[in-house]
């Protein structure tokens, strides 16, 4: 009987950190390994950490914390749509968004394991990770599909933790299973990812990940959302529009 194969699990975090840190030429010809990112997904799932200090604010003021001292436009963006309290889809159903950079560490040592920059919930109560990537932003389109799944194997693993978080909290009724992965950004950050391969490369490796892990992987566009004034001196970061999302293409 001939052996299925195996496959060598990639370590996402390391993924990531290729993705940031090669130099542009071999970034351009660096090509996502699906079926060790699939193996390096349930890999993360046996390993990933867990807080004993809880996940969700119950105190969030809606400002950031850093006062006047970062004008990272991913936080103050995802900040500012937080205070909407939803975001809208193509469909017309609504994502409520729960909270905003939702901490994942357990320890300082877990390096590369990051904040979700919005947590969402749909209505049938399952969790979405959102990712946000500003215009500007210079990254690899790829990394944000790496911090999507790394953020989100690190909540299925705890998930019962955080759906009873949510409930008491919150007071909303939440689905103890795989979150959803979306990225959302203006048109113009897709507009420069396509200029390189690393687009066609995202697209593939979602759809097939989509499908054979599975997990929902959504790549958006983020209309009608302005960030027109950071949140600064204590202040509360300004969204102008009526923020919708819709698929890429």
């Amino acid at each position: 009987m001939r052996r299925a194969p195996v496959w060598e699990p990639m370590n996402l975090l390391h993924v990531k950190d290729a993705l940031r840190t090669l130099p542009r030429a071999a970034r351009r010809s660096y090509r996502l390994d699906v079926n060790g990112l699939l193996g390096g997904y349930i890999e993360l799932l046996q390993t990933a950490p867990v807080r004993t200090q809880g996940y969700l604010s119950s105190t969030r003021t809606g400002v950031p914390s850093t006062g006047a001292s970062s004008r990272r436009e991913e936080e103050h963006l995802a900040i500012g749509l937080f205070n909407l309290g939803a975001l809208a889809t193509a469909e017309g159903q609504l994502i409520r968004l729960v909270d905003y950079q939702f901490p994942l560490k357990a320890v300082r040592a877990d390096v590369g394991i990051g904040k979700v920059d919005l947590l969402g919930l749909r209505d049938d109560g399952r969790i979405v990770v959102i990712e946000l990537k500003a215009a500007g932003s210079k990254e690899d389109c790829r990394v944000a599909l790496i911090e999507g799944l790394i953020y989100a194997a690190v909540i299925e693993r705890n998930v019962h933790q955080i759906v009873n978080e949510i409930g008491e909290i919150r007071q909303l009724k939440t689905a103890p299973v795989r979150p959803n992965v979306l990225i959302a950004a203006p048109q113009l950050f897709w507009d420069n990812c396509q200029q390189g391969d690393s687009y066609h490369d995202l697209v593939a490796v979602s759809r097939y990940l989509s499908e054979t892990l599975p997990i929902s992987i959504e790549l958006t566009v983020l209309d009608e959302a302005r960030l027109s004034a950071y949140g600064l001196a204590q202040s509360r970061p300004v969204i102008e529009g009526s923020p919708r999302l819709r698929p890429i293409g």
